[in-house]
């Protein structure tokens, strides 16, 4: 895979371009990764398609759901190293926000 680079709204928009249609198999299964990471639904996905963004927890769930796909993720960057690895435990649900 080619690395994307760019902000969250602009991986996230990328991604979401991947996808097959929802309305068949194919597109159902591969939301399932992005729907088990970030907890949550199939609307939800919906509604970022149509524009809208992640906020709170699923915001900083989608950016390390996305880099751990290859996306380079610009607010990830100015990150601390132990930053980044909080974020991710926090992200990954070992650790409760």
């Amino acid at each position: 895979m080619t690395v994307i680079r760019g902000s969250t709204a602009e991986c996230l928009k990328h991604y979401l371009e991947q996808l097959p249609p929802a309305t068949t198999r194919a597109g159902s299964a591969a939301r399932k990764p992005i729907i088990a990471y970030c907890n949550c639904t199939a609307p939800t996905i919906r509604h970022w398609m149509q524009g809208r963004a992640p906020v709170g927890m699923m915001l900083v769930r989608v950016r390390y759901f996305l880099n751990s796909l290859g996306y380079d993720i610009t607010e990830l960057k100015s990150l601390l190293p132990d930053i980044f690895a909080f974020g991710k435990l926090i992200a990954d649900r070992v650790l409760d926000s």
